[in-house]
Formats: structure tokens, sequence, C-alpha cells
């Protein structure tokens, strides 16, 4: 017997909304109906991410299984990145450089264990003697054997519109969840969806995300300030920040609503376009580019189907990297000095 989901709401909603009775779910990200058999319990936020909100929502099993395997382990790869511990880091990185203490640099890669045959193998070792990460060299080094008191440089490698995109299906289905299909089906809410289905549609891959989500690159958020980061959570406290141009809550132009989620003990936050006039869309526009650009920020929560706008805007500051502005990848350095770490090179023919 099929799993029966929790969709009554949103087929009730979107019948309200657009006069259509439908029999069965509609998807938010692809607008046609479904049956229970082909639907998932998708959870908003990948659960790749070591601590963020678990809710769920109704989604086409094939539309959610096809972002999670494109562009989603780009955003997990990053956030989870963050909080692990050095000898984590350099486990999960993608590229190493290894300083002996005489100076000489070594880089080395992760590679399957038949790259042995080809490549020599470092080990990079604890205090105790135990293995953290075993890599291969790029090129060889005559001097095989232990070598104390080095220097560890890490690099990893993440697809920047790949994880805007991720953010930017998470932020959608979380009003989704909040909002039913009015976010869906109005003009801004459908900019999202074209370029999600539109990813969708025509089998895209990380390396197209680009095409479909660079003109929302700048829409991440981190704050630097206590008035975001101690904002309740778009998915669990069903908040949200309302901007607002030409005036506050009350008498302001509505342009962009941001979705702060707390994700590995910081917030993360996601603009999205939110307007009816046409003219708010500039404003949005500009927006991403210039967050100094004045205007109203509101704190806004949804409450037993009523939504309590705060009638005092919020100071916000934003880190935005704008040296990264156009560029496909994105790269996160680090380094650790351990007087207590330790590499064994091997030669190739030893393994």
């Amino acid at each position: 017997m099929s799993k029966k989901f929790k969709t009554a709401f949103f087929k009730a909603d979107y019948a309200r909304l657009t006069g259509v009775h439908v029999e069965n779910f509609v998807c938010p990200i692809t607008m046609e109906e479904v049956a229970d058999p082909d639907l998932c319990d998708g959870h908003l936020l990948n659960q790749g991410i070591k601590n963020a909100c678990r809710l769920t929502v109704p989604q086409r099993r094939d539309v959610d299984n096809y972002f999670g395997h494109t562009i989603e382990p780009d955003l997990v790869k990053f956030l989870n990145f963050i909080i692990l511990s050095p000898s984590e880091r350099i486990h999960k990185s993608d590229r190493i450089s290894i300083t002996m203490e005489s100076g000489e640099q070594i880089v080395a890669f992760p590679a399957s264990p038949k790259a042995s045959k080809k490549f020599q193998q470092v080990d990079l070792l604890d205090a105790n003697g135990s293995v953290l990460a075993s890599r291969f060299l790029r090129s060889h080094v005559d001097h095989t054997g232990i070598y104390h008191n080095i220097r560890v440089d890490f690099t990893i490698y993440i697809d920047y519109n790949s994880m805007i995109g991720a953010l930017l299906k998470s932020a959608y289905l979380a009003l989704f969840k909040v909002y039913g299909y009015g976010y869906a089906l109005d003009k801004s809410g459908g900019m999202i969806r074209m370029a999600l289905s539109g990813f969708f549609a025509q089998g895209a891959m990380s390396r197209d995300s680009g095409q479909f989500f660079g003109e929302f690159e700048n829409c991440l958020i981190v704050g630097l300030n206590d008035s975001f980061n101690n904002m309740p959570d778009a998915i669990k406290d069903r908040s949200l920040i309302m901007h607002y141009a030409n005036g506050a809550a009350k008498d302001g132009m509505l342009f962009a609503i941001t979705c702060p989620f707390k994700i590995n003990d910081r917030t993360v936050g996601v603009i999205l376009p939110a307007f009816d006039n046409p003219d708010a869309g500039k404003y949005y526009e500009y927006y991403l580019q210039d967050r100094s650009m004045p205007h109203s920020a509101h704190v806004t929560q949804f409450k037993n189907g009523t939504i309590l706008v705060q009638e005092s805007p919020i100071p916000l500051k934003y880190f935005v990297d704008h040296s990264r502005k156009g560029q496909s990848e994105w790269q996160e350095d680090g380094y650790i000095c351990w007087d207590y770490l330790s590499i064994i090179i091997h030669d190739v023919s030893s393994l």
C-alpha cells in the first residue's frame, strides 16, 4: 500500500487560487499533478546538512532526487565544512599542500586506491600515529620516509551557482510550506519557479547552474550583527524578513523577502523577489547588487493563518563577497600548523 501524504491543504489552496479542482497534488516546481506513488517527503534543507531543521513538504520524488544529486551536494559540502575539526577538514579537502620543515612544498590530491600504481601515496598521521587522511602526490619525490613538524594547507572547491540554486529551492519550498501556492503563482515567485523547473526540465547539471541561477548570485547573506543572527528560523518558526522601499511596512513598497535559516549554529539568509508592482522588481535587482540601498526591513511571522508584521524595522548588516562576482567556483582555503602532525611518503612500489 502506498503512503498517504498530507496534501489536502495544498489541493484546497490550489483550487482557491486558480478555481481548478485537482485530484492529485500539484508540484510547486513543475506545476504538474503528481499521484501519491510518485511523491516523497522532501526535506526543505538537505538532510546531509549536519545541523538544520528537518521539516519536510510533499514533493515530486524525481524532482527532489534530481536536485539532491546535482546541485545540493555543493551546498552540503560548503555548509558542513565550516564546522569540521581540522583533521576532518583535511579528510574532506579536494586539495592539500604540505610544507615540510625544510620549506619544501608538495601538493597532494584525493584519488582511488588504483592511483597507487601510478602516484606516490602520502599518509598524514596524528600524534598517536593514526592515519588522518591519505592522498597522492602529483610530482614524484625521491626522499621517502616519515617527516615531522609540517604545515598542511587545504582547499575545497564548490560550484557557487549550484549552492545558490540549492538555497533558492529551500527558500522557495519554505514559503510554499507556509503560504501554499500564493507565492508560486505570482510573478515574483514565478522567477524562482521557472529557474528551478528549467534546470530540471533541461536535465542540467551542476556545471550548468549559472545559466539558471546566475541572476540570483548575490541572494545569499550572512549576518554580521545580532539582529540577524538572532532571527527565528524561516521553517521552524515561520518567520521571515520583509523588505520595503520608499517607506516602512505600512506605506512602503514590498520588493523582497529574506528567508533566514538556522544552519550549523549560524544564520544564513536567502533573499527572494516578492512584489506585485512591476517597479518593485527594479528595487530587488538593485538590492542584490548594493546592500546599502536605503530601505526598511521588518520581521514577519505567520501564526494561526495570520501574517504579523513588526512595526519597527530592524537594523541589518551583511557580509557580501563581491570579490568572487562572476566566478563559477567558490574556493575555501585554510591551513594547520601542527608540531605533532607527521607524514609518511611512500614509494610507488612499496604499496
